[in-house]
């Protein structure tokens, strides 16, 4: 029962993934405030720096460290644990182009991706992986919200939507997807 435990209590968490985003009941909804969806978000991006957003031509980040179990476990193609030990990675926030090189214990695993497409080298051979693909693809887009927070969404701006606002234990919440 010991064993068992951690992944109950593990899998009671990663339930609440699999549920679905709420859907607005009118989409021109304003809260309180009386902002829309792209009027929360502009405040959110100014916020953030948003109006120096041009300014940034690239961002370089090296990054070393180990996988932890269990996410190896879970998403073992996502952390591709044998290779991205130690990386370097950088992004073109203008032209949304990321680029990184990896070493590990497997060798080295390099990444192109571009709006257009994605390239990755395992140890200088180029896979055609779809699998090794979307994964990838999903690290280096991934990236764009990591280091830019929400300034990574500002072509979006257009698609956001506003739903209501609740109260949870007293404090207003602002609705927004």
């Amino acid at each position: 029962m010991k064993k068992l435990l951690p992944f109950l209590l593990i899998s009671v968490v990663l339930s609440g993934c699999a549920t679905t985003l709420p859907s607005p009941k009118i989409a021109s909804y304003q809260g309180f405030d009386n902002l829309t969806g792209p009027a929360l978000f502009t405040k959110t991006f100014l916020a953030h720096g948003g109006e120096d957003l041009d300014q940034l031509k690239n961002v370089n980040v090296g990054l070393e460290d180990q996988w932890k179990q269990l996410i190896r476990r879970i998403q073992p193609l996502v952390t591709d644990f044998t290779y991205r030990v130690k990386s370097q990675e950088r992004l073109l926030p203008k032209e949304r182009v990321y680029t990184s090189h990896y070493e590990g214990p497997g060798g080295t695993k390099t990444v192109f991706r571009s709006p257009e497409k994605i390239r990755v080298w395992y140890n200088s051979v180029q896979s055609n992986d779809p699998a090794v693909l979307s994964s990838t693809s999903l690290t280096g887009d991934s990236f764009h919200l990591f280091l830019l927070g929400p300034l990574a969404l500002a072509q979006w701006q257009q698609d956001f939507q506003r739903i209501s606002d609740v109260k949870l234990k007293g404090y207003r919440i602002l609705g927004s997807i």
